[in-house]
Parts: structure tokens; C-alpha cells; sequence
């Protein structure tokens, strides 16, 4: 494993984007505490009290089975938007926990990721980036492209939950 600098600063434009992407992430989080609050029908102030806050993939998975018990039909995919939230968490993680390092072989910023495992090439076994850390080149473009699908995902739950409140179940 090469040894490579640390990077304090990046291009104005990443810190931008992560911005951006970390700013949106919270909103996502936030529209899900909301929707789970409308669901069980308790008060913001209650629900930020008692409600515990797992990552987003298990908050899914509780709204999905709330709305299930309470007879509440709910029309997005679940199962799709799970699967698109673990990548994005995913993502995120290593956005928010990764240290940023410069790596002579390229402009591009390098993420190192320190936790987790990978799998350095497919078919191989996974290897723990604690013990052997991998460095991630993320393009502007990636960013971008990283944020339209938080947006995207924030136009679904924003639409679940217009529906939840509009349904006379609850």
C-alpha cells in the first residue's frame, strides 16, 4: 500500500457539491422522521423524543412496515427505493468519513476509505478498509450525478408522504 498526503483543501466546486449532497442527505433523513411522525400519528416534539433514528434503509423498512400494520397502501417500490438509499448511504459514508488525500497519479481528488470492505476486483474476496484502505477517485460529474438521485429520492418520500397524509386510514 503506497503512503500518499493528506488533502486539506479541494477544488471550490467539491467543496460545493459535497455541500450540497451533505445539505440534501440531511433533508432526506429529515422527510423520513416526518413521514414516520404522520404515520404513527404523534406530535414532531413526541416523535423526536421516542423514535429512534436508524440509518435510512431501516427507517424504509419501519415506514414500510407501519403503513402495512396501519392498512395504509403505499404506492412507491420499496424494495427500489432500499436499494437505491443503501447505495446513496453508502456513498455518503464514505463522503463524510473518508479522508481526502492527493495522489501524484491524478488531478482528481482521491477519497481514502478507512472503513467498510471492498472488493478489489469483482469475484474476489472483500478486504477490510481498515486493514488496507482504498483510495476512490470522485469526479465533479459523480457528485452531480450523486446529488440528482438524492433529489430524486427526495421527490419519492415527499410524494409517500403526501400520500400517507392524504389516506383516511390514518
Amino acid at each position: 500500500m503506497k503512503t500518499v498526503p493528506v488533502r486539506y483543501r479541494l477544488p471550490v466546486a467539491y467543496n460545493t457539491e459535497i455541500g450540497r449532497f451533505v445539505t440534501r442527505w440531511a433533508h432526506l433523513e429529515w422527510l423520513l422522521k416526518e413521514t414516520a411522525y404522520t404515520l404513527l400519528q404523534i406530535d414532531p416534539k413526541i416523535g423526536r423524543l421516542s423514535v429512534q433514528e436508524p440509518g435510512v434503509s431501516s427507517y424504509l423498512t419501519m415506514l414500510e412496515d407501519i403503513a402495512r400494520l396501519k392498512g395504509v397502501p403505499v404506492s412507491i417500490n420499496w424494495a427500489k427505493l432500499r436499494s437505491i438509499l443503501q447505495d446513496m448511504e453508502s456513498f455518503r459514508n464514505k463522503l463524510v468519513h473518508g479522508i481526502w488525500v492527493k495522489d501524484p497519479s491524478t488531478k482528481t481528488p482521491v477519497l481514502q476509505q478507512v472503513k467498510g470492505s471492498y472488493k478489489p476486483e469483482p469475484g474476489k474476496k472483500s478486504v477490510n478498509a481498515k486493514i488496507k484502505p482504498k483510495g476512490i477517485r470522485v469526479s465533479l460529474k459523480e457528485l452531480k450525478n450523486a446529488i440528482k438521485g438524492i433529489d430524486r429520492a427526495n421527490q419519492i418520500i415527499h410524494e409517500m408522504k403526501d400520500e400517507i397524509e392524504g389516506n383516511s386510514n390514518l
